[in-house]
């Protein structure tokens, strides 16, 4: 009987492993995880992480520039964002499969090539 339960804690504990929600992006500043109809974004840099995100067609067609009054993480946090937050246009929805970009930057930002940007599918 002992065995028996071991067995079944054992083969819990594996597939709750095997079904973990994979990183969608990672890198030194920046980690992006999706969540049901969500994203949650944490900042792994040591500064304040300011972002845009933006439905991929959409960014084709608009014109927008980083600043420091929109949405951060700060250092070592994380934020949630919901599907209905990013930004797409009048005419585009976001459904499963839908790619975005989403842009981040510091409050060092000195120039448009201090923006960092990443695809992800939703």
């Amino acid at each position: 009987m002992k065995q028996l339960f071991a067995f079944v804690v054992f083969s819990c504990i594996l597939i709750f492993n095997s079904c973990s929600i994979p990183n969608l992006y990672e890198n030194d500043d920046i980690l992006v995880t999706k969540e049901l109809l969500k994203l949650r974004i944490t900042n792994n840099s040591n500064e304040t992480i300011y972002y845009f995100i933006v439905e991929q067609e959409t960014a084709a067609v608009i014109n927008w520039a980083p600043t420091l009054n929109g949405p951060s993480i700060q250092s070592g946090k994380h934020a949630i964002v919901q599907n209905s937050d990013i930004f797409v246009a009048e005419n585009q929805t976001l459904k499963k499969g839908s790619k975005v970009i989403i842009y981040y930057w510091t409050s060092s930002l000195k120039s448009i090539y201090d923006v960092n940007g990443f695809v992800i599918e939703l």
